[in-house]
């Protein structure tokens, strides 16, 4: 016998095992390859989150862009068992993924967690973000509010 499950209570529920700090795996569209990325702030009044990727090199159009470069944080592999190598964290570009798509790749093994940025990474990583300015008032609120002053 299976049970249908309303998907907002789906949502609601995978919602509550998310962390910030999670790392995922997943393959976007016009991305050749899969990409790693972290959990950077949670909506408390939408099933949403805010993210960044995971690079394994400082792409060299953001050399002569200084606001940009300095969001790149540095992510060492020794404090980061999932990194196979040291990688950066491109704080000056976050975007917005629905936790109920988020959730269905999981099902669909279209994406999969990897592991936990440690949590001077996590802090270091949230508060570029905030410092690049590139964000919203609103959008600030939204995911970042605990760190607003």
């Amino acid at each position: 016998m299976s049970v249908d499950i309303p998907q907002n209570t789906l949502s609601l529920t995978f919602k509550s095992t998310i962390r910030i700090g999670d790392v995922f795996l997943k393959c976007f569209d016009g991305i050749s390859h899969p990409k790693f990325f972290i959990i950077t702030g949670i909506s408390q009044d939408r099933v949403t989150v805010c993210s960044v990727f995971i690079n394994s090199k400082i792409h060299p159009s953001l050399f002569n862009k200084p606001i940009l470069l300095n969001a790149q944080i540095l992510l060492k592999k020794d404090s980061n068992s999932f990194l196979s190598h040291d990688s950066y964290a491109n704080c000056s570009h976050t975007f917005i993924l629905d936790l109920t798509l988020l959730a269905e790749d999981i099902a669909n093994k279209k994406c999969k967690v990897i592991g936990t940025l440690n949590y001077d990474d996590i802090t270091s990583v949230r508060r570029a973000i905030i410092d690049t300015g590139l964000l919203s008032h609103d959008t600030e609120k939204t995911f970042f509010n605990d760190l607003l002053h």
